[in-house]
């Protein structure tokens, strides 16, 4: 994983309930749906590795975290804490995936390489061979941008097509199923 290089002593933490209680602190004031303006986080893995010097954890082996109705699946996901509360969530796998059931009863689901969850903004970001699907719709692309406040997405293809490129270069792709 490219974020959150640590090089101070880990702890390695195995006990369900010493866990329990580390991620009982995950706590933050935000938005999981517009409608609901306060959720906990709660994570659940098998591992967690816990940098106190920089408030990094790692969680890995069947990793789960939640806030309201968004949930984030990965097999290593990062939590990083400023000022006593979650200020981003970095996960990489095969694939790490992302799921909001929305107060009209639609479900946003992804799955990609990569997700980074700026939880200050709002805002995810997935990188890497991106997966979105949201009703009768799906949404393919390299790097795609998803802010859970107000529902809305960026999408963009892997590098700019050069002038007399070939263009099979990745491009963002939709397809409506209706």
């Amino acid at each position: 994983m490219r974020a959150f290089r640590m090089r101070a002593r880990r702890q390695h933490i195995r006990s369900p309930f010493v866990l329990a209680m580390l991620l009982l602190t995950l706590g933050m004031s935000g938005a999981a749906d517009s409608e609901d303006p306060v959720e906990r986080i709660t994570a659940k893995a098998d591992r967690l590795e816990l940098d106190q010097r920089t408030g990094v954890q790692t969680l890995s082996g069947n990793v789960v975290i939640s806030q309201g109705d968004i949930s984030i699946y990965g097999e290593s996901i990062q939590v990083a804490m400023r000022n006593g509360a979650v200020s981003r969530i970095y996960g990489a796998g095969t694939p790490v995936k992302f799921s909001q059931r929305l107060s009209n009863g639609d479900i946003v689901q992804t799955e990609s390489d990569e997700i980074d969850y700026l939880t200050s903004s709002w805002t995810l970001v997935f990188r890497g061979n991106v997966r979105l699907q949201r009703g009768d719709w799906q949404l393919g692309g390299q790097v795609v941008e998803y802010n859970i406040r107000n529902r809305n997405f960026q999408a963009r293809g892997g590098r700019q097509i050069e002038s007399g490129e070939s263009a099979s270069a990745p491009r963002v792709s939709i397809t409506y199923n209706r």
